[in-house]
């Protein structure tokens, strides 16, 4: 969305609270913008529809919330055909990152965790095969600025797999099955200079901070973070 038009409106001060994207299944949509009374969702209506042209994204729901009042919106429909509401519940995505950066700098605040310790320093059992060129360990500070040259994904993505098998794939998906499949990996990139990507870098963060605290990520989420942020929907 272009973010900038809201500056021509009398210099108002916004936040985007959250803004929660899902792709699903083949949905189109046309949204009357000129329906629309209130500034504000005339243009969240005008730039959602853009939105909504491509592809990649068959329902979106967000809120704005600006002086005081919250502007939520809901286009496009889900895999049940069904129109999405302020209480539909969206996987969080990637944003579960930025939340597992955090928990690492209290890590290392706390010194459990030095960024530039062998990643296996951390791990129980043996990964040869966790190592750069000339025999360099991959760091923690490689895991977490996507220098390791891991992959992106490792578990629960065959190809053409739909939602529905990703997400039975998930369901009984184990930890043990993670750190199973991260024996046969080998970067793609042995450099340990070159950014890729890589959600199995910060998936074995997670799984490291566990390790190091012995509590489990929901609990170190609500500990170091949900409890400072006062978040009661996110989990």
């Amino acid at each position: 969305m272009n973010l900038h038009r809201f500056k021509n409106l009398s210099q108002m001060k916004f936040t985007w609270a959250s803004v929660l994207l899902c792709s699903i299944l083949p949905f189109w949509m046309v949204v009357k913008a000129n329906d629309a009374q209130d500034p504000i969702e005339r243009i969240i209506a005008e730039e959602t529809a853009k939105l909504m042209k491509s592809p990649s994204y068959k329902a979106v729901s967000g809120v704005i919330y600006l002086k005081g009042k919250a502007h939520y919106f809901n286009y496009g429909k889900l895999s049940n055909e069904q129109q999405p509401n302020s209480n539909t519940i969206y996987e969080i995505g990637s944003i579960t990152k930025t939340y597992t950066g955090v928990l690492l700098s209290q890590a290392v605040h706390d010194r459990k965790i030095n960024l530039d310790n062998d990643v296996r320093k951390y791990l129980i059992g043996k990964y040869p095969n966790l190592v750069l060129a000339n025999g360099k360990p991959i760091t923690i500070r490689h895991l977490i600025t996507h220098t390791s040259g891991l992959p992106l994904v490792m578990n629960c993505d065959e190809h053409a797999q739909n939602v529905t098998t990703q997400m039975a794939c998930f369901e009984k998906f184990r930890k043990e099955d993670f750190f199973k499949a991260l024996k046969t990996v080998r970067p793609t990139d042995n450099s340990g200079k070159n950014y890729h990507y890589s959600g199995v870098g910060i998936q074995l963060v997670g799984y490291i901070l566990e390790q190091v605290y012995q509590m489990n990520h929901t609990e170190l989420l609500q500990k170091y973070v949900f409890y400072r942020s006062k978040e009661k929907q996110t989990f």
